[in-house]
């Protein structure tokens, strides 16, 4: 029965995620660097942009797994921008919020609800694999960016053949564990000073992008350069699971509608399914 299942499913979902593209992404690792993606500054596209093709590979995540869920921090969406002195402005990512985990070795990329998304992207399971530490625990999305250094949500799924864009990167914004230390107890100024130590020059992992100091700039910052929009964060904050204060969040007004309206037209996302929405 569960065979026939995932049968159903697979003939149901080739056409949504491209499995028959002619090439997919390429094997080699996105040679983009951490110092490019934090400036958002525009770099040789030959050098670090992938050739087209589909975005995800195979479709072993989409059985139910029995991996245990990460109480996951939230931030509360507002509805204007605002300035609260000391606060953080980090870009929104607009992608899928996974779980990074490393642990004996072992590398697991796991949704929001528990589900193991592991073998949809071997090349960052690689990338994560190749972190020094022995094991950790990320908060983060994954994300696909476009010639502008911009995440394209809808790029995950399928994305049009004739622009150039990243293969799928980890946007790291909190780091909960790390070689056995539970550091969701320390505040977030400590906990991303330990992020941005782990990921420094890495290709494919990276640590979310901060903006201007000044809430309302960073708005502006953020509006000007086409991001979804702004997590405002208290540097103070320890990582509490579930919807909180601490962390808020303001989004574009009807971003990217066209796009979104059309995909969700032609078929419903499978990331729908796989609980793998955007923080």
């Amino acid at each position: 029965m569960l065979r026939a299942l995932v049968a159903r499913l697979k003939m149901w979902l080739d056409p949504l995620i491209g499995i028959a593209g002619p090439r997919g992404w390429q094997t080699r690792p996105c040679p983009l660097r951490a110092a490019d993606l934090q400036a958002g500054v525009e770099v040789p596209l030959l050098r670090h942009l992938a050739r087209m093709g589909r975005p995800l590979v195979g479709l072993g995540a989409m059985a139910p797994s029995s991996l245990p869920t990460v109480g996951l921090m939230h931030p509360t969406q507002i509805a204007k921008p605002f300035h609260r002195a000391g606060w953080i402005y980090e870009e929104k990512v607009d992608g899928w919020r996974l779980v990074a985990t490393k642990a004996g070795g072992t590398v697991r990329l796991v949704s929001r609800n528990g589900r193991d998304l592991t073998g949809r992207f071997p090349e960052l399971v690689k990338a994560l694999s190749g972190l020094k530490p022995r094991a950790f625990i990320l908060d983060g999305e994954v994300a696909v960016y476009d010639r502008a250094f911009i995440s394209r949500f809808e790029w995950l799924r399928r994305r049009p053949t004739d622009e150039p864009a990243t293969l799928p990167v980890y946007m790291a914004f909190d780091l909960m564990e790390l070689d056995g230390r539970d550091l969701r107890r320390e505040s977030l100024k400590v906990r991303r000073r330990l992020l941005e130590r782990l990921v420094r020059s890495h290709g494919m992992v990276f640590a979310t992008r901060r903006l201007s100091r000044n809430g309302l700039r960073a708005w502006e910052e953020a509006v000007a350069r086409g991001f979804e929009g702004v997590v405002a964060k208290n540097p103070e904050s320890r990582y509490v699971p579930g919807r909180t204060l601490a962390w808020l969040k303001v989004k574009q007004s009807h971003y990217r509608e066209g796009e979104r309206a059309g995909r969700r037209s032609r078929s419903p996302s499978p990331c729908h399914d796989v609980g793998v929405r955007s923080h």
